[in-house]
């Protein structure tokens, strides 16, 4: 058996202060070691207009971490306090979240999305507040520590002592985001501690705990960024309450900006061709160019579903199992937001539980949407002349104990018409009233789904009904279902 081949090493040893850092950051932090100020990006242009004295740090606790006492004063800490907890701009607010992710807390972020799953950076899903571009960023300009790096990521968090809060040991990752991390401590004052996570090549302290006194800010860079943990336990809340808030420069990835760019093409092309490409097309031209009549529904079990039968042929729907099934371009994705099954998603990036905000498509509407079911939707009065732009296809396997949560859509994020198509199997779909003080029907409905048939939501049954199936509600072993709609 021949030896594998070593892979070469994406860290290199500084030669001014001998740290190891990630070769993409080598060259920088070689020029901040040696004295020599970076002069590159957006940051620096920044700096160099404001001509701003550099702010020197009070101490150095453990190697490559540096605080800064008193970077803000007590009247901007409260006007901070006044903007995170919303009370200056109820209008605009990002409301604090409990999160589980790192410890247990409350949380809020902005800026770029970091994808630690998938390790690539994504677009901004919340622009960053007024009160870091205006008063900190500006600020962390003339910390040398921060080698230049203008952040466009932050998070937030709220410690509240008697609610058992704390931090986990962690070490940031390392590969999304540039090599110095700023955070500011707000309203209370802590203790963090630090571990020493490579001791084989870092003869530093194996632990050191460091008082971090509120309007504080510590940078963190070389070993106390790549080699220590660093946490936070209940404990060492000193102050009933503290607040956090963390500063990241995250470059965009490779893979997003040829997205982005492609897509900003391939939008510009279209506008300025004189052929219209499907999703731009008015529903009434889509049916006059296939001239054919309106669609009648089979039946309609509950107040504004609209069932079907036989919307599409077998030899369509094995076409359409076809493509799905082929994971070159997506795998089938295990998810839990709305019960447990796999789950594909196509056009418009729609975050339902973290983001008001459309991103741009990760992946396009499969080929069977437009060349098939687009112009068969537009032959449906009850689509309302809709033409779907956001597709998700979710596929249940019975022994696996797949189901879906009784949920409602979301109202505020999509048109009324939602259309649903039952691939591979049948199932039973359970329709809950849930405004029973207005809507006397009835309290719940089973509703059979035969394959191939499509239901359309809309009145009563979209906004009034929650919908759902249970793993005993699932008639056939394998059962893919297509839901189309389309973003306000």
């Amino acid at each position: 058996i021949g030896s594998k081949k070593r892979r070469r090493s994406s860290f290199g040893c500084c030669p001014i202060c001998g740290i190891n850092q990630p070769l993409h950051n080598l060259e920088r932090h070689a020029s901040v070691c040696d004295g020599i100020e970076p002069t590159s990006g957006a940051s620096s242009n920044k700096n160099d207009n404001n001509q701003q004295q550099k702010i020197k740090p009070n101490d150095e606790p453990i190697p490559g971490l540096f605080l800064f006492h008193d970077f803000i004063s007590e009247e901007e800490e409260q006007q901070l306090l006044l903007e995170l907890d919303g009370e200056s701009h109820k209008e605009s607010f990002l409301p604090w979240k409990a999160s589980s992710f790192n410890g247990r807390h409350f949380g809020k972020r902005w800026g770029v999305h970091c994808d630690l799953r998938s390790k690539i950076v994504e677009t901004a899903e919340n622009p960053m507040p007024h009160f870091m571009e205006d008063l900190i960023i500006p600020r962390l300009g003339s910390v040398r520590q921060m080698a230049g790096c203008t952040p466009n990521e932050a998070n937030a968090i709220d410690y509240n002592r008697d609610n058992g809060h704390f931090l986990t040991a962690h070490v940031d990752d390392r590969q999304l985001s540039r090599e110095p991390i700023a955070n500011l401590s707000l309203v209370g004052d802590c203790f963090m501690t630090f571990r020493n996570e490579a001791p084989h090549r870092n003869t530093a302290a194996s632990m050191a705990r460091v008082f971090l006194p509120r309007r504080c800010l510590q940078v963190l860079t070389g070993k106390a960024r790549y080699d220590f943990s660093h946490a936070i336990e209940n404990s060492d809340l000193i102050s009933p309450r503290r607040v956090s808030v963390t500063m990241r420069e995250s470059p965009l990835t490779i893979r997003t900006r040829e997205r982005l760019q492609q897509s900003a093409t391939h939008v510009k092309a279209e506008c300025s061709s004189s052929e219209t490409v499907w999703w731009r097309k008015k529903p009434q031209e889509i049916q006059q160019q296939h001239q054919l009549s309106p669609l009648t529904p089979t039946n309609e079990p509950i107040p504004g579903l609209f069932v079907f039968e036989d919307f599409i042929s077998e030899e369509e729907e094995k076409l359409i199992l076809k493509e799905l099934d082929n994971e070159t371009s997506q795998a089938w994705a295990t998810e839990w937001h709305s019960g447990t099954h796999c789950e594909k998603r196509f056009g418009i990036d729609h975050d339902l539980w973290n983001s008001k905000q459309t991103r741009a498509p990760k992946h396009a509407l499969p080929d069977f949407v437009e060349s098939l079911l687009a112009a068969r939707l537009a032959r449906i009065q009850q689509m309302a002349g809709c033409v779907p732009d956001e597709v998700n296809c979710l596929s249940y396997e019975k022994e696996k104990g797949h189901s879906l949560v009784s949920h409602v859509d979301d109202r505020h994020k999509h048109k009324e018409p939602i259309a649903n198509l039952s691939l591979a199997g049948e199932c039973i779909m359970s329709y809950r009233n849930m405004a029973q003080n207005r809507n006397l029907l009835f309290g719940e409905r089973r509703v059979l789904l035969r394959r191939r048939c499509l239901q359309v939501l809309t009145g009563k049954s979209r906004y009034e009904f929650a919908h759902g199936i249970s793993n005993q509600d699932l008639r056939s072993p394998r059962r893919v279902s297509v839901t189309m709609r389309c973003v306000l």
